[in-house]
């Protein structure tokens, strides 16, 4: 009844451990926690996975390995070594111990690639078992394991976790999250005013644009805050071309508005950006359309007043015709 008792209250622990858990949105330092307890156990299904194929590996080339101490203790009784001693006992012992059967091979395996034990040694025991071809097979499979296997179980598993912790957040994080980009913005928004001297609601001229680039300064916000490289820093004149005309008879663009598409030029194009490009486009080709229709209208009106401006020519007449 007591043992009974003390697993009740276990489990209760845990029901406990779990609505901390939940409990944890409401603090604004444990929400990091929380996040990371939540996409780990949403991990856990992937985990099993990963953990499953690391086992399947090892598993079969356990069994290759195996041919290898089939054929070593086979040589040793037709060799009719029955009393061994010194070093010859040693290693047939370490043979036993880490290829002796499929377990073991493959518990010896994974002390290799997880650092459990030195695989170097393991790797000369294997060489004196079988030979060169088998301690080559085995640098490759660590080699293969350390660079290939546990990097891409390692991103899936952090892929998974990823995906589980956007998935989890509350409304809480996502307001957070926004008050600090709304911060971020405004961090920008304000030192961004302090390089060109002037106010977010005034307006800013192409000559002081020009000026603003050739600071030192101004390229280094430009560079590290704004994370633009050189190419687009000097297109900026394309884009300040391109918000004017929208500027209703002002001298320049506003510091705001100019910020604000600055920042859509970072990182790659979005499906947004490609939705715009082919909208204008196609705008395009058909204002272009239109007006070759038009100048194609005018010509043939202006061929035909032409035509009628000018009378026809009378037809040629027929020579006198020569005195005899």
């Amino acid at each position: 009844l007591a043992g009974a008792q003390i697993w009740q209250l276990r489990v209760l622990g845990i029901f406990r451990l779990a609505r901390l858990v939940k409990h944890m949105k409401k603090v604004k330092v444990l929400r990091k926690l929380r996040k990371t307890l939540l996409a780990l156990v949403a991990s856990l299904v992937d985990l099993f996975w990963a953990f499953l194929v690391v086992v399947l590996f090892l598993y079969v080339y356990s069994i290759f390995l195996s041919t290898a101490t089939v054929h070593y203790f086979d040589n040793l009784n037709r060799t009719g070594a029955t009393v061994l001693a010194g070093d010859e006992l040693v290693e047939v012992q370490k043979v036993q111990d880490y290829y002796g059967s499929i377990i073991s091979t493959m518990l010896s395996l994974w002390s290799a690639i997880s650092g459990g034990n030195d695989w170097m040694e393991y790797a000369e025991t294997l060489r004196t078992m079988g030979g060169t071809f088998y301690f080559a097979s085995f640098i490759a499979f660590i080699a293969f394991c350390t660079i290939g296997l546990f990097n891409v179980v390692t991103g899936i598993f952090v892929d998974s976790a990823v995906e589980a912790a956007a998935m989890f957040r509350s409304d809480a994080e996502m307001i957070a999250d926004h008050q600090e980009q709304k911060a971020s913005e405004d961090e920008e928004l304000n030192e961004l005013v302090g390089l060109l001297g002037k106010d977010a609601g005034k307006y800013v001229t192409s000559e002081e644009l020009d000026e603003h680039l050739k600071g030192p300064t101004a390229q280094a916000f430009w560079h590290t805050k704004m994370q633009l490289n050189p190419h687009q820093v000097k297109d900026m004149h394309i884009l300040y071309s391109r918000l004017k005309p929208k500027t209703t008879g002002k001298e320049g663009v506003r510091v705001e508005d100019f910020l604000h598409f600055t920042r859509r030029c970072k990182g790659q194009a979005s499906y947004v950006d490609l939705l715009t490009l082919m909208h204008d486009q196609t705008r395009l080709g058909k204002f272009i359309h239109r007006e070759f229709e038009e100048m194609k209208k005018l010509h043939q009106d202006l061929r035909s007043g032409i035509a009628l401006a000018i009378p026809p020519m009378p037809p040629p007449t027929a020579p006198p015709p020569a005195p005899p």
